[in-house]
């Protein structure tokens, strides 16, 4: 119910001057208060927040467990499942074919590129590249940049993404 609703409900007479400045008054402390409520301000994580982070607990675990064996109960589950996985299963020809096409292909690099070529490409050395490993690796964010590290980057970055 809106404030006109409410005055015509009491029955008051807004014909003089003192009532409609009270009831333009009404009406801006009203806006101011809406606007108020609109502005929320994003408060700061603490260091050891783990907000946002998924855990998997024994007990999640368990749960997980026995919904997917109920769901793996239902036919038209299974059946969907096993109809995804026979569209991409391929054909003993099929495998036939690709294990041919990268028969003796060998990994080479130059320092900076990595090719598969069974003959030496010149300039490049045998094996591959060394790999970045993610493991460990958490999120951290100072509230404009994220990145991920094993240890905090600097002072005023906490754990998580924006």
């Amino acid at each position: 119910m809106n404030f006109i609703e409410e005055i015509a409900k009491l029955r008051l007479d807004i014909e003089t001057p003192e009532d409609r400045t009270r009831f333009v008054k009404a009406k801006k402390v009203k806006k101011e208060k809406k606007v108020k409520k609109e502005k929320k301000v994003k408060k700061e994580k603490p260091e050891n927040d783990r907000r946002g982070t998924y855990i998997r607990t024994p007990e999640m675990k368990k749960h997980l467990s026995m919904s997917m064996k109920k769901a793996w109960s239902r036919p038209d589950v299974r059946e969907k499942y096993l109809n995804h996985l026979r569209l991409y299963m391929r054909t003993p020809e099929v495998r036939e074919h690709f294990s041919m096409a990268h028969k003796g292909l060998v990994w080479w690099n130059d320092g900076v590129t990595e090719t598969k070529a069974k003959e030496c490409p010149e300039g490049m050395k045998r094996g591959r590249l060394p790999r970045e490993h993610k493991k460990g690796l958490v999120w951290w964010t100072n509230g404009d940049k994220e990145t991920t590290s094993k240890d905090c980057p600097g002072e005023g970055w906490y754990r998580g993404r924006k």
